[in-house]
């Protein structure tokens, strides 16, 4: 997350999914981590982060560290929470280890390190990729996880999850609450 994005429209974007999902009785409780990759956030700067994704000061985690590529290992190491994530990455998934993605190996870790049917949420800005869904498809086989992707006009909200049945749940209930909204799709990546 870049502090000089803080704010915008896709924040409040982000914030309605992660709440809505909470309030449809699926069963998830999502924890973010949002990969901070400047420093100078401060109390405000986080109470205002916290506030936008409708979550609790306390489902921010590593809130004090800063994101960068070459420690990336033992930055997601620190991650405690062993329930849903949210992954907030500058742009999203990638295929190199940059500060500004996140890529299979993170996602390996922290499936690994969690519960076993532990949601990861990535965000995603526009796409610089001509088959991003081939992407996506490669990165959950390689990390061993079903995906389906929240497709708004031009982000996107990835999920990978080991466990089909909760997948699905969340793919069915993400379907009904967008049925009438011809811009968003929801999509099983298989």
């Amino acid at each position: 997350m870049n502090k000089n994005f803080l704010g915008d429209a896709l924040d409040h974007w982000k914030g309605s999914l992660l709440g809505r999902l909470e309030q449809r009785g699926l069963g998830v409780d999502i924890h973010v981590v949002p990969m901070l990759t400047r420093v100078g956030w401060n109390k405000q700067f986080l109470t205002l982060y916290a506030d936008l994704l409708h979550r609790r000061h306390d489902q921010v985690l590593l809130a004090d560290e800063v994101f960068e590529s070459r420690n990336r290992e033992s930055y997601f190491a620190k991650v405690e929470w062993t329930g849903d994530l949210f992954l907030d990455p500058d742009t999203g998934l990638g295929q190199r280890r940059g500060h500004q993605h996140v890529v299979a190996a993170d996602l390996r870790q922290l499936l690994d390190g969690g519960d076993e049917d532990r949601i990861i949420m990535v965000y995603q800005h526009a796409w610089r990729t001509s088959n991003p869904h081939g992407l996506i498809k490669r990165i959950a086989r390689e990390v061993e996880a079903h995906a389906l992707s929240m497709v708004s006009s031009q982000v996107e909200m990835v999920v990978f999850c080991r466990d089909k049945a909760k997948t699905d749940r969340l793919l069915d209930a993400l379907t009904i609450w967008l049925e009438c909204a011809p811009r968003a799709r929801v999509l099983a990546i298989r």
